[in-house]
């Protein structure tokens, strides 16, 4: 038994199909948690999330199952090229203009 998540990691969620007990897990397909928590269980791992305190937090450590998140992808967005693009273009009409 892995666990790839760490404290600390942007997860998304890609499960929210009903408890074992049959209620509403209460948490949103496609929305970004932050793992606060990392519990060990004889039937997998779980995560506790900063977004989302449930009852159970209250009176024992419990936790969602990892399964039902992948890690988040976090992209930051570099539009240099795009700067370089521009000043090149500039360049190239000036020295039409020039001529």
């Amino acid at each position: 038994m892995e666990c790839n998540f760490w404290i600390g990691q942007k997860v998304v969620c890609v499960d929210v199909s009903p408890s074992y007990v049959g209620l509403d897990c209460g948490l949103v397909e496609g929305a970004v948690y932050t793992i606060r928590g990392i519990r060990k269980y004889d039937e997998g791992i779980g995560v506790k999330l900063k977004e989302v305190e449930t009852r159970a937090d209250v009176f024992h450590v419990a936790a969602w199952r990892a399964e039902r998140f992948r890690p988040a992808v976090e992209r930051t967005t570099d539009i240099s090229i795009f700067r370089r693009i521009l000043k090149d273009i500039d360049s190239k009409v000036k020295k039409t203009e020039e001529v």
